[in-house]
Order: structure tokens, then C-alpha cells, then sequence
């Protein structure tokens, strides 16, 4: 797949291949804002090791996210940044759920665009799930 390498795009066209109902993308960001690295990392904590008093953290967070700015995402009115491989992901993602049958949800921010995928918060794609009617295999 020419898609930078992302874990997440083999993951998917898998997961399209097995007959799925639907797919709920959650924590498939593709972007960021201010910070490159989720809290608690490993990746992050490899440069929590290096703070001093001279170079903050937050420093550090912004110096990463200054090299990483390589595209710009406008959603909602938000900007958002994104680096040359998750880009490719991106719109290789958007390329394969236009043409696919099973409706995809995305739960991520800024995550993927376009008039095939429902964006809308995780709860409200668990809400479809719930089964009002009691749980299977439970006796009354």
C-alpha cells in the first residue's frame, strides 16, 4: 500500500475485506493541533528524558510539531496540521470509502473527510449497539 507505512490504512482495508456491517474509526486522527505525541508515549517520554530548565517541554512539544507542519487541514472552521505520510493515509482512506458499500463512522479529529463518512461522536456510534431489548443469551 502506498500510504506511508500506516498501520492503520492495512488494518482497514482488511477489516473492509471481512464482510464487515460497518466501521467505526476511533483515534484514527491523521492531524494535530499543538501537540504531536499522545501524553504518555513512548515516543513522547523519549523527550521528557532530555527536559532541563533551559528547554522545557513545552518547547520540545512545540519544536516537533514545527518540523512535522507539512500540510494544513481546515475542518470546522479548525486548522489542524499533518505530516506528508499521514496525508497519503488520508486521502488513500478517503479513496477507499468512496468506493466502498459499508458506512463508515469516524470518530477522530480531524480523522478522514468527505460526503461517504458519518462523523460523529463516539457514543452516538455505540448508541446503535445497545439492545434495549435485554442482552442476548440472558434468561428472565
Amino acid at each position: 500500500l502506498g500510504t506511508g507505512g500506516i498501520v492503520t490504512t492495512q488494518a482497514i482495508a482488511f477489516a473492509l475485506g471481512s464482510g464487515i456491517l460497518s466501521l467505526g474509526l476511533i483515534g484514527n486522527d491523521l492531524g494535530f493541533i499543538d501537540s504531536y505525541y499522545c501524553t504518555g508515549s513512548p515516543a513522547l517520554n523519549k523527550y521528557v528524558t532530555r527536559v532541563n530548565r533551559f528547554n522545557g517541554i513545552e518547547t520540545m512539544q512545540m519544536n516537533i510539531v514545527r518540523k512535522a507542519k507539512e500540510y494544513e487541514i481546515i475542518r470546522n472552521n479548525k486548522k489542524y496540521y499533518t505530516t506528508k505520510q499521514f496525508y497519503a493515509a488520508r486521502l488513500w482512506l478517503e479513496e477507499l470509502f468512496k468506493k466502498s458499500e459499508v458506512p463508515v463512522y469516524d470518530c477522530s479529529e480531524p480523522g478522514c473527510g468527505g460526503d461517504w463518512i458519518n462523523k460523529l461522536p463516539l457514543k452516538d456510534y455505540f448508541k446503535q449497539f445497545d439492545n434495549k431489548h435485554g442482552r442476548r443469551g440472558r434468561r428472565r
